[in-house]
C-alpha cells in the first residue's frame, strides 16, 4: 500500500477518513480490520515496528 504525505485535510484523497469519527475508523465488526490513522513520524515508525502495514 502506498505512503500518502498530506499537509491539509481538504485533500480530495482523504475526504473519506476525515469525515469518519473515531469509532466508525474501528470496526467492531472485526476488529482485525479496523483503521487508524498515524499523524506523525514517532507514531508511524512505531506502529511499522510494532508490525502494522501501511
Amino acid at each position: 500500500m502506498p505512503i500518502f504525505h498530506l499537509t491539509s485535510l481538504s485533500d480530495p484523497g482523504v475526504e473519506v477518513y476525515s469525515a469518519l469519527t473515531e469509532a466508525q475508523l474501528r470496526s467492531k465488526v472485526d476488529p482485525s480490520r479496523g483503521v487508524f490513522i498515524a499523524e506523525s513520524p514517532k507514531v508511524i515508525h512505531v506502529a511499522l515496528d510494532a508490525g502494522y502495514d501501511p
